[in-house]
């Protein structure tokens, strides 16, 4: 049995292309970034220009 492996930089590349595309029909994503400076947080949003799905919020630290 062979072993499959990738280096770095096609592990980022498939990390990058799951990140910014829809999981549903594989188009480009739109993101929206809203800032809380009184929480000190970013709110991201995800949606799909083509079928509309919305992602799931993410939130970030300010720094």
């Amino acid at each position: 049995m062979q072993a499959f492996t990738l280096d770095k930089e096609q592990i980022k590349d498939m990390f990058m292309e799951t990140e910014k595309c829809c999981s549903l029909c594989g188009s480009d994503l739109k993101f929206d970034h809203n800032i809380d400076h009184i929480k000190k947080e970013v709110v991201e949003e995800a949606k799909c220009t083509a079928c509309g799905i919305r992602n799931k919020k993410r939130y970030f630290a300010l720094q």
